[in-house]
Parts: C-alpha cells; structure tokens; sequence
C-alpha cells in the first residue's frame, strides 16, 4: 500500500449477495482510478464450481480515490431492485452502512449525503468517530 492510502472493506448482506459482491467488483474495477486497488477476500468460484466464497471487498484507497469510491457505490446502490446491505468499514472501526431498496427515485440531497458520508470514511484518518451510522436510501414497496 502505498503512503496516503487507506484500506476500506466492504461487505453486502442481502438476497444474491454473491452475485451483488461480483457485481460491484465489477463496477468499482472498471474506474480507472480504482483498478488495481479492489480485491475480493477469499476465493470466488466460478459458476457453478465449489469453493470458498467471497465475504468482503478490500479497497486501497489513494488520495483522489474515496470520492470515486463513494459516488460508484451509491451509483451501484441506485441500480439494485432488491434489498442489499452496504457496510463500508476502516481499519480502525468506522463504518458506513446503507441499504437500496428500490432507490431509483432517491433526491438529489440525499445521494449527495450519502456520497458525503461514504467520502469521509475514506479519507477521515484521525479516528475522531467510531460509528458513522446507518443510512437507509428508499423505502419497501
């Protein structure tokens, strides 16, 4: 890891989350600013083989990375038509969480804020708050 970066983890609960954890994989790889930077903890199988899953993402963010981060997770949050759970963690125990059910009319503030939050957890390093809270975007049907 370079100097200036910090590791982030994120993990998602939900129906399919193996499938969403992929999917996302594939979202935050394909920012440039991101490539090289995301892995998935654990082993994935491939379709249909046994193995051991993947249960997290780890991101090393460097100094312009956090803000690309967060705006391609609640980018990808939007895009979900099921209930997925977000947690983005840090080393030292701050974490994110947010759940997308059924946001695609989400308001402009509230996208914001939530790219707001995910932002400081990615680059707040002085440890000043143990929780950021939970966030829910939307509302069941």
């Amino acid at each position: 890891m370079e100097a200036g970066s910090s590791i982030l983890r994120i993990t998602l609960t939900g129906p399919r989350s193996q499938d969403e954890l992929r999917s996302l994989y594939v979202w935050l790889t394909a920012e440039s600013e991101l490539r090289g930077r995301v892995d998935m903890a654990g082993q994935v199988p491939a379709p249909g083989k046994l193995g051991t899953a993947a249960q997290e993402l780890v991101i090393a963010l460097g100094p312009a990375g956090a803000t690309v981060l967060a705006t391609t997770v609640v980018t990808w949050l939007r895009q979900r038509t099921a209930t997925v759970r977000c947690k983005a963690s840090t080393e030292d125990g701050r974490s994110v969480e947010l759940t997308a059910t059924r946001v695609r009319g989400a308001d402009p503030d509230t996208l914001q804020s939530l790219i707001g939050r995910l932002t400081a957890l990615g680059t707040d390093t002085s440890g000043a708050s143990s929780e950021h809270g939970g966030t829910t975007m939307g509302s069941e049907p």
